[in-house]
């Protein structure tokens, strides 16, 4: 506790900042009334703002969340490679990520240059609530928390300026061509029945494939290294709530409206993190009498992710169903990892994000119903089987493309920029060793 106190500020400006946010981008619409143009729905525009600045305040909780999990030596480098990562995936969207993803014909493997630098954009930013530039901007937001996610699996084991030009590419062909096919018309979501509403693929088994590569690339940190304890539980525990937090706008904001839509997606948000968390406790306590800070955050985020592809399509009995199965399936996943594999998932980004996207996405062909919005209902509801093929097919293409590119690209940049660290190395510690700065004095 003797580190707390350090960020006792964190929550009232992180909080002042949503606000500020949400007031002067929502007002934009207002502005534009004043002006003659056609407004959009203000309302939709201030809770799409809302959730945009919402997602982005899932950085610093999984900055903080990583941190606190890793050593002491550790926390500085965390912090720096989580914003360097912000910093370079989301420029290199504006650019044309943006573009490659949601522009170009259907059916297709990659976009076109459309929206080179996002320019056009700002030429129907009034016309409707569903406008591009704040759509763009929403999107932004998740391919910075998914690129931020994936150096958990490889932490403590690759240099920051191997990671820093590892991303740049990174975003551009895996996260990317991914996006255009579920999301932005491309060959998935054209030839298949697939429902990922917030990113079961898109987002997290993308993570969770593109780390477990990283990992076994890195290779296993020193086994005094591996076995060390968390420096830091209270950070791990504001990480964790800043992370549930910030999933009431990536869930409740995909719909892009204020509507049903987003109470039904914030509702089931809440319902699966609840049933999920429950189940790993009971599942904790029973087999090491214990119950732990980091198993209740496990179980909260194994209930996130498990959700995320189905939020907004689902009856608030279903959602805890989900959460229930996705905390068995993620306890049970977690254990076999760390007992059975030898390959170093330092955060468990596969454990949880990989396994929960890939089972979640699964399981949404089950539960998922039309009458909530769905394009299909799910099984369990009278649907056909159409729906499941689809979103199995999408979970093995995806999985499989981010995992081979994602090792690939690794292992090419670290050619050019050799990245791993050496055990002299890791034992000290990349914050004094790349960075010159210790995070405790």
């Amino acid at each position: 506790m003797s580190h707390l106190h350090k960020f006792r500020y964190i929550i009232p400006i992180l909080v002042a900042f949503v606000a500020f946010e949400t007031i002067l981008l929502g007002n934009g619409a207002i502005l534009d009334a004043a002006t003659g143009e056609t407004p959009a729905d203000t309302g939709d525009i201030a809770w799409i703002c809302c959730s945009s600045v919402l997602v982005f305040l899932m950085i610093p909780g999984l900055a903080l969340f990583y941190g606190g999990l890793l050593r002491k030596e550790s926390m500085t480098s965390i912090l720096v490679q989580t914003t360097i990562i912000v910093i370079f995936s989301g420029i290199i969207w504006v650019i044309c990520g943006y573009s490659l993803a949601f522009s170009g014909d259907t059916a297709g493997f990659i976009g076109n240059f459309d929206f080179l630098f996002m320019d056009k954009l700002l030429d129907d930013v009034s016309a409707d609530s569903e406008n591009s530039l704040l759509f763009a901007v929403f999107q932004l937001k998740f391919v910075i928390i998914t690129a931020a996610i994936i150096i958990g699996a490889c932490a403590e084991r690759i240099r920051f300026q191997t990671i820093s030009v590892f991303i740049i590419f990174w975003t551009l062909l895996v996260y990317v061509p991914v996006c255009h096919w579920v999301w932005g018309g491309g060959f998935l979501s054209d030839m298949f029945t697939i429902v990922d509403y917030a990113g079961g693929t898109v987002v997290h088994t993308l993570a969770g494939c593109s780390g477990l590569a990283l990992a076994l690339f890195a290779g296993p940190r020193l086994e005094k290294i591996r076995g060390s304890k968390p420096h830091s539980i209270p950070l791990v525990y504001l990480g964790v709530f800043l992370l549930w937090v910030g999933w009431f706008g990536f869930n409740g904001g995909s719909g892009l409206v204020a509507g049903e839509s987003a109470i039904r997606s914030v509702a089931a948000t809440a319902a699966s993190g609840f049933a999920a968390t429950a189940v790993w406790i009971i599942l904790e306590y029973h087999f090491t009498k214990h119950v732990t800070i980091l198993g209740l955050g496990t179980g909260i985020l194994a209930g996130l992710v498990f959700i995320t592809p189905m939020a907004a399509y689902v009856s608030m009995s279903s959602a805890l169903a989900v959460g229930a199965i996705g905390g068995i399936i993620c306890y049970v996943m977690y254990q076999v990892i760390h007992k059975k594999f030898k390959f170093d998932d330092a955060l468990d980004v596969f454990a949880v994000h990989g396994v929960g996207g890939i089972f979640g996405t699964i399981m949404t062909a089950f539960f998922v119903q039309i009458q909530y919005g769905a394009a299909a209902d799910g099984l369990l509801f009278g649907g056909s089987a159409d729906l499941l093929i689809g979103n199995i097919i999408a979970v093995v293409v995806v999985a499989a493309f981010c995992f081979i590119v994602t090792y690939i690209l690794m292992f090419i940049v670290n050619k050019l920029i050799p990245g791993k660290i050496t055990p002299e190395e890791e034992e000290k510690g990349q914050d004094i060793l790349e960075h010159d700065e210790i995070a405790y004095n």
